[in-house]
């Protein structure tokens, strides 16, 4: 009978034992109810092996314009260069060339056009077209160098304002070069075309090699005035490609250089002539002088001209003399030295063979013989007073 009672016993505490259990699980899967959180199911992603030509998957445009656009204000716009002036877009664009190639640049602006973005203004006299330009090296340590501290500034022309982006030279063919730059009223040829990297390899310690050419453009913009703005106000972008010097170029280099220069003081001419204004002499009538003096004069101007012989005066004018016909001029202890005219006379000049028209003054001087005599009649002349002028102007 011990053993019957022990053995019910048992049996209550597995039966409470099972009931716990029971409760316990059930317990437990409420809580973990309460925790549960459901993971959404992400989409698989299909991966493509990038080509060797193109890494990325970007395009080769794409590709050119992350490279060459990195430098400071990229919100102006994005450069492209190639070997050949650009047409309607921006196909053959590239970033790496050698010194055998030409190089030509272009600027597409972003939110407007050049008149609107560039503002271009006076930088430097009285000229309202131009826009800060540099072109620069950086050598393999990275050091900066610029070659042209006289030409600082691309003067543009009108018909480029309204563009939505900027063409210009770099590396360029002398006969395809059309970026002017500006050097100064200083300078009897006060433009120039585009010719730092041609003075880059020009120079002796330039060495055979690889570069990175650096094209820097500033966007100075103008106040309400129409006046430049400071300088911490100032805009700039900056656009990079490498460059190989090879000194087997250097003999073709020289020769495109030499025409370069040569055809600036073409576009120099042309430039001034068309700034420049019609003098009133053009319009006035001139002092009447005796035909065998005026002839006279006609032929001592001419024979200082080295075009003399394509040369036509077009129109003569003498001006209407002061009280007395000369003036005397003394030295410091009172001797006279010489007498000059108190007449001016101005030609007005056409070269048939350049289609060129141009003016320029000069005036008559004696010098003094002695005794109250003086000697034969000069010709004051100087070739800094000859102008060009549109010939169209002289109508």
């Amino acid at each position: 009978m011990k053993h019957s009672g022990e053995r019910k016993l048992l049996e209550k505490k597995l039966f409470a034992t099972f009931i716990l259990t029971i409760g316990l699980i059930f317990c437990f899967q409420n809580i973990s109810a309460q925790f549960t959180i459901g993971l959404p199911k992400l989409p698989k992603i299909k991966k493509e092996k990038p080509s060797p030509e193109n890494p990325g998957n970007t395009t080769n445009q794409e590709r050119s314009e992350n490279k060459i656009s990195a430098g400071t204000g990229n919100e102006l716009g994005i450069f492209y260069f190639s070997n050949q002036p650009f047409g309607a877009g921006t196909e053959g664009s590239k970033t790496s060339f050698t010194s055998g190639e030409f190089i030509y640049g272009r600027l597409v602006l972003k939110g407007g056009t050049v008149r609107q973005v560039l503002q271009p203004s006076a930088v430097i006299g009285k000229d309202k077209n131009q826009i800060r330009f540099s072109i620069y090296s950086k050598d393999s340590d990275g050091q900066m160098r610029e070659w042209d501290s006289i030409a600082c500034c691309a003067v543009l022309t009108e018909s480029e304002f309204d563009k939505t982006y900027w063409d210009f030279d770099v590396f360029p063919d002398p006969s395809k070069a059309k970026t002017l730059m500006f050097r100064g009223t200083d300078y009897e040829n006060r433009y120039s075309l585009v010719n730092s990297v041609y003075s880059f390899l020009k120079d002796s310690q330039t060495k055979e090699g690889s570069y990175r050419l650096v094209v820097e453009i500033e966007s100075a913009g103008v106040d309400f005035r129409g006046n430049p703005l400071p300088a911490d106000q100032q805009k700039s972008i900056t656009g990079e490609i490498s460059f190989t010097f090879r000194g087997s170029d250097y003999e073709k280099i020289t020769a495109n250089y030499d025409a370069l220069r040569k055809n600036a003081e073409t576009a120099s001419t042309k430039s001034l002539a068309a700034s420049q204004e019609v003098p009133s002499e053009w319009s006035e009538t001139p002092n009447r002088i005796p035909p065998a003096k005026e002839n006279e004069l006609r032929a001592w101007y001419l024979s200082f001209l080295e075009d003399k012989n394509d040369v036509k005066i077009i129109k003569f004018y003498s001006s209407r003399p002061g009280p007395t016909t000369w003036s005397v001029s003394k030295n410091d202890l009172g001797l006279i030295r010489y007498r000059y005219s108190n007449e001016y006379y101005m030609v007005f000049l056409k070269n048939q063979a350049k289609n060129e028209c141009s003016f320029d003054t000069f005036s008559l001087r004696q010098d003094y013989s002695g005794g109250g005599t003086y000697g034969q009649t000069l010709v004051v002349h100087s070739a800094q007073t000859r102008k060009y002028i549109d010939c169209t102007k002289l109508q």
